[in-house]
Order: structure tokens, then sequence, then C-alpha cells
């Protein structure tokens, strides 16, 4: 009789949106690929950029009050890690509605140690509110000022195992994240960089070449002058098969257009097909040999 399970369902799927109100100012689009980690989590991640990513989890913890559906948000913050878990206050299943609070005595976790928080919902208030089966708008509070708008749309739906949990018995509170492999994707050109140049890694569900998709991950690195390959690791990435592709920005644009511009370099063939293992690291090789015109 643990209350809120029915976000689980709602939430499984490839969510894009703006997000607004950040302490990083706002970005055009933010996917986050909901899918089941293990028999516990529903897990996704985001990484902004080098410095900053986001992971979401939800599971059913055991807390002294019982079991309950927490809500954890972590991930780097300008370079320091952070985690917190919230939980459920109050819900309404059918209008789709699931309030989360940091507990008074939650932990946020910097760099791994522990400093305890005494606000409770002054210090995090989370509400996730779906609109619609594929609308979803999410506002986060932190210390009472506003931290985050997520306004999103379900592009792809995610198919969870039923029932989910699969495993009835709830997570120990102090759980770490669930574990999940690894990708080491190595981007490679022929010749060596005018000046230190982003270099991107694009991965999807579905065929990108044509511009027409929503990356479930996306990572970016710093290649230096004079190199002529990068290798960029996902880490906590979901096990399966995506279509993959490469971009070196030497027009500079891609962060903020989405798109590559003249000039730029991508690879071929374009949306390769990648698997990540069950666990472990996986590798890919992407040859970014293609000039775009």
């Amino acid at each position: 009789m643990v209350a809120g399970l029915g976000i689980f369902a709602r939430m499984a799927g490839l969510w894009s949106g703006q997000a607004a109100q950040t302490p990083l100012g706002s970005f055009p689009e933010l996917a986050m690929d909901f899918r089941a980690a293990d028999a516990h989590w529903l897990f996704g991640r985001v990484d902004l950029d080098a410095q900053n990513s986001l992971r979401y989890g939800f599971a059913v913890e055991d807390l002294p009050d019982g079991p309950t559906l927490v809500y954890r948000n972590g991930g780097y913050f300008q370079g320091v890690l952070r985690d917190t878990t919230t939980v459920l206050m109050d819900c309404d299943e059918d209008a789709g509605v699931y309030h989360f609070c940091a507990q008074s005595n939650a932990c946020l976790y910097v760099d791994g140690g522990c400093i305890q928080e005494n606000g409770g919902c002054p210090f995090i208030d989370a509400l996730f509110t779906f609109e619609s089966p594929t609308q979803l708008v999410f506002n986060a509070h932190v210390n009472g000022q506003e931290h985050l708008i997520w306004t999103a749309t379900r592009e792809e739906k995610r198919t969870l195992p039923v029932p989910f949990p699969q495993d009835a018995t709830p997570v120990a509170a102090s759980a770490d994240w669930p574990s999940l492999p690894e990708l080491a994707a190595t981007v490679s050109w022929a010749s060596p960089l005018a000046n230190p140049t982003d270099v991107w890694v694009i991965l999807s569900d579905m065929p990108c070449a044509t511009g027409s998709c929503t990356p479930s991950r996306t990572l970016l690195t710093l290649a230096p002058a004079g190199s002529t390959t990068a290798t960029l690791t996902f880490q906590q990435i979901h096990a399966g098969s995506y279509d993959a592709n490469a971009l070196v920005d030497l027009a500079g644009s891609f962060e903020t257009t989405l798109v590559p511009s003249a000039g730029d370099l991508i690879s071929v063939p374009p949306d390769q097909t990648i698997a990540v293992p069950s666990s472990g690291e996986g590798t890919a090789s992407l040859a970014a040999d293609y000039t775009y015109p």
C-alpha cells in the first residue's frame, strides 16, 4: 500500500522540453530518458556539459515511517557532486500530481559527504504535474527560491515490467544509485584541429541524421588543438541498442542551434548502430569523415 506508484508508468519514456529559471540559466531543450535501471529504480540522466549533469531516480525506500516512494536528485553542479533524496508528501493519482519534499533529516551529499539539512519542504519542494500522458510540468524550489521549471513532452514511450517495481522489497535509504553500464565512444577525424573544438556524440532510439529525432543521451568534450581523436564516456547509461552520430563543431554553433553548420565534421555512416552491454563498459568508434555542406 505504497502511495504514488502510478508515477512509474507515467514517467517512463523519453521526455524533452525547455528548462527555465535554473541556476545555470535556461536551456531550450533538456531531454531525459527514463527507463527501468533494475527491479527497483526508474532512472534518467542528462549531461549538460563537462561540469554539470542531472540524474533523477524514483524508487520505494525503507524509511522510518515505512516503505515510501522517493524522488532522488543528483549529479554534478559546477563540478561538485550532489545527491539529495526527497520523499512523497502527497499525491493525486487521478490528476497525475506528485509532491515531494526533503525530509528534515535528509542528506545533501557533497563530494560523498553528508550535510544535514533541517528545513523540510522549505529546503526542497518538488512538484510533478502530468497534464496529459504526454505533457509534464516539473517545478522545483530550493530554500524557497525557484530552481527549475521543466515543461516537457514525452517523445517516446518506454515499457516497464508489470508490476513495477518488480521487487516489492524496498531499497535501503542509504543505498547507492543503481548500477548501470558505461559507454566509451571514440570519435576520429583526419586533419589535426587548428584550435580547441567541441566534439559531440548523440545517441538516440530513432535515426537522427535527418534532424527529426530527440536524443536519448548527448555528451560533449573539448578536444585540444592538434588532436585527431576524442573519447567520450557516457556514465550510467541504459543498456541496449542506439543510433549514434558524432559531430566535430568547427563552426562553434551546435550547442546553440542543435543542428550541424557548414564546415562541421559529422560521422559516417549516419546513425551507426552501437550496443551498450548490460554491465561493464562498452565501446564504439565513430569516424567524423564528412564535411557538412
